[in-house]
């Protein structure tokens, strides 16, 4: 009798421990899922960042782009200006000829 009592107890501590050793793991399944839905989360929220970074890396091309040519068009801007001014000074410079031609024929 005292044996099978023994056994009896040492069968009892045996489950307690089992049924704690269950409880863990099951906790640890749950952390594990719980882990997966903060992994799958993050890695959803890296791929929308990374589309972000490659819309405004589109954009900041573009923007480059327009301001080369806006660049360029102030320097061709520039060179018609110069040459605009260039050729009002030759007018004026044959107006003045011109019109010391004219008052040498008066006199």
């Amino acid at each position: 009798g005292r044996a099978l009592a023994n056994e009896l107890q040492t069968l009892r501590n045996l489950k307690t421990e089992l049924e704690e050793q269950i409880s863990d793991l099951k906790d640890m399944v749950e952390q594990g899922s719980a882990y997966e839905v903060m992994v799958e989360d993050l890695s959803d929220r890296v791929l929308s960042l990374e589309e972000e970074l490659v819309a405004s890396q589109q954009m900041i091309r573009e923007l480059e782009e327009a301001a080369d040519i806006t660049a360029e068009m102030e320097e061709v801007q520039t060179e018609e200006l110069k040459a605009l001014n260039r050729d009002l000074e030759d007018r004026e410079t044959v107006i003045r000829n011109l019109e010391e031609a004219i008052k040498m024929q008066r006199k």
